[in-house]
């Protein structure tokens, strides 16, 4: 998901490397409904520091899953399955810990059985990076199942690539019409609201996305930008100090807190996360700002 600056950036989230320790992930997934077990649940690991570091696993016919071999640090953890809506949520691993990431997924409605290679092909066509032709087969895949919001999703992030915002929000907005709490069409509706600088309709998503409990960093970065764009500084406060109590690295956080405090007139709060987005980030492009402020606070 794209960061906003207080207009838009994108940045990693923090990853800790512990040379030698390693830890796991274990978990049991079932139908939300049902209560049963579900096998076959595709997961993806990736790590939100490191380049490339992802691993793909799947659950047993207990609907369990276990990896092991996990350097410590955070992870996003992605789950997919045919006929339920996908979730995704963020977690630290410690040192030498084996995490709980079970979950309970959401059936879809009416869902009808489609040809596997139906689903693949409008998969691929995305993946592809052919984005009209992927709106075309995802609409096609609505046309047999009305109520996929994965479906209106997919057509949403194409049109979205496409650069056309307000079809990708309209898109969006009809997944939610059919999964209120769908995190990841919550979340980039908060983004795409904030690069129309309709702030306050940014803030109802990604306040939205947060309620749902699967919040990343970048969720309370974004939306502590916007809270500053609205002059709200309290609020701005709360999210960008949420923001790097889930992420300690994250240095674009830091110097936001430290122009919030300077701005609430505590300059020696200003000061003190001002010097640690120095040190975090040498090479940041506000780093010419952040020492002129604390050349002139001296």
């Amino acid at each position: 998901m794209k960061r906003l600056p207080v207009f838009i950036i994108f940045i990693l989230i923090s990853f800790f490397s512990y040379s030698g320790v390693l830890s796991a992930v274990r978990g049991e997934i079932t139908d939300s409904k049902t209560k049963e077990k579900i096998e076959k649940v595709k997961i993806t690991i990736e790590s939100l520091r490191v380049k490339n570091l992802k691993y793909t696993v799947f659950t047993n016919k207990k609907g369990i899953v276990y990896k092991s071999g996990l350097q410590p640090g955070v992870y996003s953890i992605t789950y997919e399955k045919k006929g339920y809506i996908p979730r995704r949520r963020v977690i630290r691993i410690g040192i030498s810990e084996t995490e709980d990431i079970g979950i309970s997924l959401d059936p879809i409605e009416e869902v009808k059985e489609l040809p596997e290679n139906e689903i693949k092909k409008a998969l691929n066509t995305f993946e592809k990076g052919d984005y009209e032709e992927a709106i075309k087969r995802f609409s096609n895949l609505l046309e047999k199942e009305k109520n996929n919001p994965v479906y209106y999703f997919y057509i949403a992030l194409s049109y979205e690539k496409l650069n056309d915002t307000d079809k990708a929000i309209e898109f969006y907005r009809k997944s939610l019409s059919i999964k209120p709490d769908f995190t990841f069409s919550l979340q980039k509706l908060g983004t795409l609201y904030a690069k129309k600088s309709e702030f306050k309709k940014a803030i109802e998503y990604y306040e939205r996305a947060i309620k749902g409990g699967e919040a990343d960093a970048d969720t309370y970065y974004n939306l502590g930008v916007c809270y500053i764009n609205t002059g709200d500084n309290k609020n701005a406060k709360k999210a960008m100090e949420k923001a790097v109590e889930l992420d300690p690295n994250y240095s674009d956080a830091y110097y936001q807190l430290g122009l919030i405090y300077l701005g609430l007139g505590n300059i020696d709060k200003a000061k003190e996360y001002l010097s640690k987005f120095i040190k975090m980030d040498p090479d940041n492009k506000n780093i010419p700002t952040a020492k002129a402020i604390l050349k002139n606070l001296k």
